[in-house]
C-alpha cells in the first residue's frame, strides 16, 4: 500500500510542497490520489513531468535574461565610443546625469 497521508499535517505538507513547485490544484489532487492509492510509478512519472515544465520555463527566462545582458553590453560599448556610436552603426544619445 502507498504512503498515508491520513495524518493531516503530513498531508499539508505534501500538498504544500506540490503548490510550491507550481502544481495546479487539479494535479496537486490527482498527484494526493496516486501517493494515497500507492502508484508511486505515476507519480514519480507526475513529478518528473512537473520538473520539465520548470526547467523550460526557466530556459525560457534564461534567454530573456541573455538577450538584456547582451544589450547591456552592446551599449556599455557604444558608451565607450568617442563618437557616441553603436558599433553596428546606430547613434546612441547622449545620457543625461
Amino acid at each position: 500500500m502507498g504512503m498515508s497521508c491520513c495524518d493531516p499535517l503530513a498531508r499539508r505538507a505534501v500538498v504544500q510542497n506540490l503548490r510550491d513547485a507550481g502544481c495546479s490544484e487539479s494535479d496537486t489532487e490527482r498527484m494526493l490520489q496516486l501517493l494515497e492509492q500507492g502508484k508511486t510509478t505515476e507519480l514519480l512519472q507526475s513529478l518528473k513531468c512537473q520538473r520539465c515544465r520548470l526547467i523550460e520555463t526557466l530556459h525560457k527566462q534564461q534567454q530573456k535574461v541573455d538577450c538584456l545582458d547582451y544589450l547591456i553590453y552592446q551599449l556599455k560599448k557604444c558608451a565607450c565610443n568617442d563618437k557616441g556610436k553603436c558599433p553596428v552603426g546606430k547613434a546612441i544619445p547622449p545620457q543625461e546625469e
